[in-house]
């Protein structure tokens, strides 16, 4: 994400590079930090192209994350290294970073509920922090009937509100998600039965396509991908 710096450098760009996470990687400081390079060679390839001699623009990795038991590996680069750099006395001349972490496992429902942002996204968040168990799943789910009910009654509420369904019809068990849905369905009153079906129908859909896309076309994709990038551009023959 890119915004405009407010006050001291009006005119100047401030990158947010977000990385979601639900499972723990003790190398993330290392990829953050390589998403930041990718981003300023992008920077300053297009000052070259304009020629142009201005500074390269601020990057902030944040982690949003909600692995089981909270974000228990490496924020920083320097803890990556062994000895740490500051005991070198060499921390000034080695690369750092420190990711700035949204654990949303700390977080209560109130947090969640408080945070200055659409109906939407909160569900989206509170659904990434307790779909994948169901007992916190359905324990917390009274506390967001409402921000549920306000997804499905905002412009596009209704294919807002298929996506948070359709990730828990993908990380919860087919029981589970009956369950999900029939609660909702009879505490939420616009979360009508056509809804509701054609939810089903493109989870079971997105699901069989997924299935056999992935078995046939992602393995080609990828293979595709990788010779494009090991030799350039394909001949039709090879890419067919």
């Amino acid at each position: 994400f890119r915004a405009k710096l407010p006050t001291h450098a009006p005119n100047q760009d401030v990158y947010i590079v977000v990385e979601h996470r639900s499972t723990p990687d003790r190398q993330l400081p290392r990829r953050m930090l390589g998403y930041g390079m990718d981003c300023w060679e992008e920077c300053h390839k297009q000052q070259r192209r304009e020629r142009l001699d201005a500074p390269l623009p601020i990057v902030v990795p944040v982690l949003i994350s909600h692995a089981p038991g909270g974000w228990t590996t490496p924020t920083t680069m320097h803890a990556l290294f062994a000895p740490s750099p500051e005991l070198l006395d060499l921390a000034a001349h080695v690369p750092h970073l420190r990711l700035l972490v949204e654990d949303l496992t700390l977080r209560s429902n109130e947090d969640l509920l408080g945070l200055p942002l659409h109906p939407f996204p909160k569900a989206a968040l509170w659904l990434l922090r307790d779909a994948r168990t169901p007992e916190h799943l359905f324990a917390n789910l009274a506390a967001w009937l409402d921000a549920l009910d306000a997804t499905m009654r905002s412009p596009g509420g209704p294919e807002m509100f298929i996506q948070l369904m359709s990730y828990v019809a993908y990380v919860c068990s087919d029981e589970h998600f009956v369950q999900f849905r029939e609660t909702i369905s009879t505490r939420i009153s616009q979360a009508e039965e056509t809804m509701i079906t054609y939810a089903e129908k493109l989870i079971a859909q997105g699901r069989e396509e997924g299935r056999e896309e992935g078995r046939t076309e992602g393995g080609a994709k990828v293979l595709e991908k990788q010779l494009t990038l090991k030799f350039g551009e394909l001949p039709p023959p090879y890419r067919a």
